[in-house]
């Protein structure tokens, strides 16, 4: 048996990389997550744009800031309403709703093609992609918190935007598991966060533990002499 008396849960989420040939092989060096992390190194290149329904319009939006060689991808049926297909034919960026059958690489661990079942394929030299996530753990849960949907995001630890703390007192996240910034730099801030608000916690206890202790210490002095003040 283990007690705490507060929990910092950074046990992140884990990504579930398609199993297609190239998927795995390509991930974070032809394939990448997110735009802010690697879209400088790829400006102005002709990209590609994996999601399915209405995500797929928000990542070219989003995307097409550093390229406007952009092609849509969705493995199969998009299930795009007839407003997101004109949205994105009005932004010159063409869809494709065939499979993806693999993916083949530069020789230099980069993209170079995506191959489809139908036997077509387009030259790209990356590919935007976000893969399904889940908890890395189900320690959050087995304490009793909250697991909820954000977005694209199925599964993260629901907490106060300001302190980290879960729904379950004195259980604090940091970090992936939580949080719909994913990134070294917004895991390290939200942890100096979660932290500076569980040490304010533990004070106060501490410093309210110490009152009630002198309080009753005080009581019994008083009782001792009768209540007796000196004049």
């Amino acid at each position: 048996m283990v007690g705490a008396r507060k929990i910092l849960l950074t046990t992140g989420v884990r990504d579930e990389v398609s199993e297609k040939p190239g998927f795995r092989e390509l991930w974070g060096r032809g394939i990448y997550h997110c735009p802010y992390c690697h879209g400088w190194e790829v400006r102005d290149r002709p990209l590609a744009i994996l999601a399915k329904t209405e995500h797929l319009v928000m990542q070219v939006t989003l995307i097409r800031n550093w390229s406007r060689d952009l092609v849509a991808l969705t493995d199969g049926e998009s299930g795009l309403e007839p407003d997101a297909r004109d949205r994105l034919a009005a932004l010159g960026v063409p869809l494709k709703e065939e499979k993806i059958s693999s993916l083949e690489g530069d020789g230099d661990g980069g993209l170079r093609r995506i191959l489809f079942e139908d036997g077509s394929e387009i030259e790209r030299e990356a590919l935007f992609y976000g893969p399904p996530q889940r908890q890395r753990s189900d320690l959050a849960e087995f304490l009793g918190g909250e697991v909820e949907a954000v977005g694209p995001f199925p599964a993260l630890v629901k907490s106060d935007p300001t302190t980290r703390e879960t729904t379950v007192r004195g259980v604090y996240v940091a970090g992936d598991a939580g949080s719909i910034m994913q990134g070294a730099i917004m895991a390290a801030a939200s942890g100096a966060t979660a932290a500076a608000f569980l040490n304010h916690a533990l004070c106060g206890e501490d410093a309210e533990a110490t009152v009630a202790g002198n309080g009753g210490a005080a009581s019994r002095a008083a009782d001792a002499t009768g209540g007796s003040e000196a004049v």
